[in-house]
């Protein structure tokens, strides 16, 4: 039996020259005697860190 259908995860993070902010959501169901999990993150990521990814060539 699943008690909690949504969690709310929030974060903040911090450093030299950079910082990030992050929120992810689950939504819980249970199907057939199965446990289903959707989520969401939104991330914000400033500063120096922000330029180290997602960059193509």
């Amino acid at each position: 039996m699943m008690k909690k259908e949504n969690l709310k995860l929030e974060g903040h993070g911090k450093g030299t020259g950079a910082s990030v902010d992050f929120t992810v959501d689950f939504n819980f169901k249970q199907n057939d005697g199965m446990a289903h999990i959707k989520w969401n993150a939104d991330v914000n990521v400033v500063g120096s860190a922000a330029s180290m990814g997602g960059q193509d060539d």
